[in-house]
């Protein structure tokens, strides 16, 4: 797949894969180039390391569940493991299954918490100035933009984007949301705010709506 600048409604494992028309810069590759190395970069991209490899773990799949449920109310892609942990080869077979065909696994507990955890952001975003970006009329989730700076094409993924083009939002979730600690832990640790900068950066470069 290559897909010209613009704003692309492509699945995730396809965004993953870079679908930009040259290898793209992403906000987890220029993270990895400020706290790394560029040889960890070109380890880490899909497109430049011909014996890459998708990294793949269970810390992740909490959120992604949440993600796919909250964003996208996408139950689909989530395999729920009836065990209450991995330890064992029968629910490694499972999660291996699961992964093998492009879906969150997730224990039983888990998906209880996840449940939760929806439920959650969903009061705070409808109590918020930005109820109206999570309305069917009002965004759509998980949009892939590209485009290109300086002859580097650049790629990112909003969790969601109001239709004007004027809001980006992400979720993430995290054990301590304190905005000290969040800022400085899991924001600058995981490069969150490179990935609101790139955003922003791409809305611009592609004539989106007004950036305040």
């Amino acid at each position: 797949m290559s897909l010209t600048a613009g704003i692309h409604n492509i699945p995730l494992a396809d965004y993953l894969a870079d679908p930009a028309p040259e290898p793209s810069l992403s906000s987890h590759v220029a993270h990895t180039l400020l706290e790394q190395s560029p040889l960890h970069a070109r380890e880490q991209h899909p497109r430049l390391n011909p014996h890459y490899e998708s990294e793949e773990s269970s810390k992740f799949d909490i959120g992604s569940a949440c993600h796919a449920v909250l964003l996208e109310g996408d139950y689909k892609r989530i395999a729920v493991a009836n065990f209450t942990d991995w330890r064992t080869k029968a629910a490694q077979e499972v999660r291996e299954e699961a992964r093998a065909h492009n879906m969150i696994p997730v224990l039983v507990p888990q998906m209880t918490e996840i449940e939760l955890m929806v439920e959650e952001a969903k009061k705070a975003i409808a109590q918020s100035e930005l109820a109206g970006v999570f309305t069917p009329a009002g965004g759509e989730s998980e949009q892939t933009i590209i485009w290109q700076e300086q002859g580097i094409w650049c790629r990112t993924r909003p969790d969601r984007m109001s239709k004007d083009r004027r809001i980006l939002c992400d979720y993430k979730t995290t054990t301590n949301a304190e905005p000290t600690a969040w800022v400085k832990g899991p924001m600058l640790n995981n490069g969150a705010d490179l990935q609101a900068a790139l955003g922003l950066r791409g809305l611009k470069a592609i004539g989106g709506g007004l950036l305040l």
